[in-house]
C-alpha cells in the first residue's frame, strides 16, 4: 500500500496532470498522489479562474525583459496548456465562459503604441488579430478615471473547485492512488517520510515527482527553496444590480485582475504595493492590500456604485527569476516541476506533460 513507480507530490494542477499523464503513457504504471490537505490548498483552488496567456502590457513588459523570442515561447506554452486542458476536461469541466478580455489603462502606458507590434508577434499562433484597442466601451462598463481600453477575444474564465473536482475525478478513473492528508517531511533517495493524522510513515518510489509551488522541500539532507513565493489577495463584492462586467479585465501589468462572478465583482492582486511583504507563505490578508483594491473598486471599477464586501482569502503562487517553467532532476529519483508565475490554469497542463516525459525516461 505504500509503495508506488512513481509518486507525485502535491494535488495541484501541475500534481495531478503529471499523474495523469503518466498513466495515459502507461496504464501499468502505478501511481500515487500525496496532498498534505484533504483538497489542494495553494493557487490551484485558491486563483480567480482567468485562462489567459497574458494582458498587452503584461506581454510587452516580458517582450523587453526576455526578448521576443523567448516571450512568445512562454506565450505559446501557456496556449498548447489551455489547449491541453480543454481537450482533457472538456468546457463543461471547466466551467469556461468565453467573453474574451478587457485590459484597463487608468495613464498612457507604452504598450498602447506596441499594439501593432505585439500582434505581429502573435499573429503566427492566434492566426488573426490578438488586441484591439475599444475606448468606446470605456462608458458601457461604467469605468471611472480610465485613459484606455484594450480588448482581446482570446481569453475565457473558469471555475478553479470545478476544474480541480474534474482533475481529481479524472486521475482516480485512471488509477492513479490519491492519499490526502499526506505532508511529505524529507526525501531520501526512493524514500518519502510523510506525517500523517496518525503518525508518521514511509512511502517507496523508483521515481517521484515534486509540484508543490514554491514550497521548500528537502531532499537528501538538502532543503531546496529556489523559488519564490507570492501571496496573491482577492476580494469579491455583494450582488450588483445591472452590473455590465463580463468576463475578465486586468490593470497594471497583470498586477490587478478582476472579473465577473454572476452578478459579483472578483477583484484581486495589487501585491506591487509591497513585493518584498507578499513574498511570503501566510495565507492572509493585508489592510494595505485590502484597501487598495477597494480603492480601485471606489475610483475605477464601481465608481458610485453601492456593494459590500462579501468574502475575502489569499494564495500562495510561485515565480522562478526568468518568469519560465522548469521541470528539473535533483537526484536520479527526484523531478522538480514548477514555474507557473501566477499561470497556472494556461501553463500547468504543458509543465505536467513535460514533467511525465522526464519521470518516464
Amino acid at each position: 500500500m505504500l509503495q508506488a513507480d512513481v509518486v507525485v507530490i502535491g494535488g495541484g494542477i501541475i500534481g495531478v496532470s503529471t499523474a495523469i499523464d503518466i498513466v495515459e503513457r502507461n496504464p501499468s504504471t502505478k501511481v500515487m498522489l500525496l496532498e498534505r490537505d484533504i483538497v489542494p490548498s495553494g493557487a490551484s483552488s485558491r486563483n480567480a479562474g482567468f485562462a489567459c496567456v497574458g494582458s498587452a502590457s503584461e506581454i510587452f513588459h516580458d517582450v523587453n525583459l526576455l526578448g521576443s523570442d523567448a516571450a512568445l515561447d512562454i506565450i505559446e506554452q501557456r496556449r498548447s496548456g489551455l489547449s491541453l486542458l480543454r481537450q482533457r476536461l472538456g468546457d463543461d469541466g471547466l466551467a469556461l465562459e468565453s467573453y474574451g478580455a478587457h485590459e484597463v489603462f487608468a495613464e498612457h502606458h507604452p504598450a498602447l503604441d506596441a499594439l501593432d507590434q505585439l500582434n505581429d508577434l502573435l499573429r503566427p499562433l492566434y492566426n488573426d488579430t490578438f488586441f484591439t484597442r475599444c475606448d468606446d466601451r470605456i462608458g458601457h462598463f461604467g469605468f471611472a478615471n480610465t485613459h484606455a481600453l484594450v480588448y482581446t477575444p482570446f481569453e475565457g474564465i473558469i471555475n478553479s473547485g470545478r476544474m480541480m473536482e474534474s482533475l481529481w475525478g479524472m486521475a482516480s478513473s485512471k488509477g492513479v492512488c490519491i492519499r490526502t492528508g499526506c505532508e511529505v517531511t524529507s526525501i531520501d533517495g526512493s524514500r518519502i517520510d510523510v506525517s500523517t493524522p496518525n503518525g508518521q510513515r514511509t512511502v517507496l518510489a523508483e521515481r517521484i515527482v515534486i509540484a508543490t509551488n514554491a514550497w521548500p522541500v528537502t531532499v537528501d539532507g538538502v532543503t531546496r527553496d529556489e523559488y519564490v513565493p507570492a501571496r496573491g489577495q482577492i476580494v469579491v463584492t455583494s450582488p450588483i444590480d445591472d452590473l455590465r462586467l463580463r468576463g475578465s479585465y486586468h490593470m497594471d501589468e497583470g498586477y490587478v485582475y478582476f472579473r465577473s462572478l454572476g452578478d459579483r465583482v472578483l477583484l484581486g492582486g495589487a501585491r506591487n504595493l509591497d513585493v518584498a511583504g507578499e513574498q511570503t507563505f501566510a495565507m492572509e490578508t493585508t489592510s494595505m492590500i485590502q484597501g487598495r483594491l477597494v480603492e480601485l473598486l471606489d475610483t475605477v471599477i464601481l465608481p458610485g456604485r453601492q456593494y459590500a464586501i462579501e468574502h475575502q482569502w489569499a494564495g500562495i503562487m510561485g515565480f522562478s527569476i526568468d518568469k519560465r517553467p522548469h521541470v528539473e532532476r535533483y537526484t536520479q529519483h527526484v523531478i522538480r516541476a514548477f514555474g507557473c508565475n501566477g499561470m497556472g490554469v494556461a501553463i500547468g497542463s504543458t509543465i505536467a506533460r513535460m514533467a511525465a516525459q522526464e519521470a518516464m525516461q
